[in-house]
């Protein structure tokens, strides 16, 4: 034979490598101790050369083209629907935009109407002080009109305000005061799709149960009460954004006081752990009831199944407690909100 040349042909592709190769360089194939090598002697320009090794090697590439190119289609489809997706949400965030520029129109119409309703009470107000007593019912009556129809413009325009009130919790961080219901609320916590809040200050004063009996938390009256009577205070839309808490409820690290069972609560107090954990300091913690600091309730068990953990008005854990059912004890309910773009309430 003329020009003959020793090649190996590879075990898992079957492709041409070098004489002294250890590695195929089509599959990556490695065979260090040369056991599985596959000998030919091949002479240029011979039929085995021409008719099986290069034909084979053309099938190869020829496939190794085929899978390339459905995986760019694959990739070109999932982009063009990651593409689509993000201009939907621009559309849907152009479109909320919109509506708040708008609201804020009106506002300012609202405004407008307002302030010029008030010049026209001072002007009356103004004339009522110049004219006789005889003539006075007259204007009283034109007084009376012009005070309804002020007091209807701003009635109009407060709730045109209320109900244009953008909630942004998708930038919520933790410290910010945010209002929602008839509180305003401060963020505790953030995660990828909630955001824990409670209220700024103390809403009311309540026994923790309305009975002197060893109690929990799943079983006790204010656990029922936030549940029902104070979570239907909050309007349809705004329920919409409250999510169902998995409440936890541990034993009194100090007197091993049992915490009960877990509960799946849309309103609840904090425990031990989220008040030390999730406030700065022993000042961060105080709360006020109307003007003065005050102490209020943890849903944590005390010394005893008699007792619940409070927060002193200095801020202090309180891991002894107070009797369950002392009436002065403060309320601070806590919430988990949806957290998402920004939402109308």
């Amino acid at each position: 034979m003329n020009n003959l040349n020793a090649v190996q042909l590879c075990p898992v592709c079957k492709a041409v490598c070098d004489e002294n190769a250890t590695e195929c360089k089509v599959c990556g194939f490695a065979d260090q101790d040369k056991i599985h090598r596959t000998w030919l002697l091949l002479e240029d320009g011979n039929d085995w050369t021409v008719n099986v090794v290069l034909p084979y090697a053309r099938r190869w590439f020829t496939s190794q083209l085929s899978e390339s190119r459905k995986k760019e289609t694959t990739f070109s489809e999932q982009l063009g629907c990651e593409q689509s997706q993000l201009k939907q949400e621009q559309n849907r965030i152009t479109q909320v935009e919109r509506e708040l520029t708008q609201s804020r129109e009106k506002e300012k119409n609202l405004l407008k109407q307002c302030e010029h309703l008030q010049i026209q009470l001072k002007e009356v107000q103004s004339q009522l002080e110049q004219v006789n007593v005889q003539r006075k019912p007259d204007f009283l009556r034109q007084l009376e009109q012009i005070n309804a129809q002020t007091e209807a413009v701003q009635n109009i325009y407060e709730n045109t305000k209320s109900k244009n009130t953008a909630l942004d919790l998708g930038n919520a961080k933790a410290g910010d005061i945010i209002p929602f219901g008839k509180y305003n609320w401060r963020v505790l916590g953030v995660n990828a799709d909630s955001v824990l809040v409670i209220t700024e200050n103390i809403v009311e004063k309540k026994e923790y149960h309305n009975e002197k009996v060893a109690i929990t938390w799943a079983k006790c009256s204010l656990h029922k009460y936030l549940n029902h009577e104070f979570y239907n205070t909050f309007t349809d839309d705004e329920k919409k954004l409250i999510l169902t808490a998995n409440v936890k409820n541990f034993s009194n690290p100090r007197y091993g006081t049992t915490g009960g069972s877990d509960t799946k609560d849309k309103i609840f107090l904090l425990s031990i752990d989220e008040a030390e954990c999730l406030f700065k300091s022993d000042n961060d913690r105080v709360a006020k009831y109307r003007g003065g600091a005050w102490w209020w309730w943890l849903r944590s068990p005390g010394y005893n199944s008699y007792s619940a953990v409070g927060v002193s008005g200095g801020g202090c854990l309180n891991l002894r407690g107070d009797t369950t059912f002392r009436e002065s004890g403060g309320v601070r309910p806590a919430l988990l909100l949806n957290r998402g773009p920004m939402v109308r309430i």
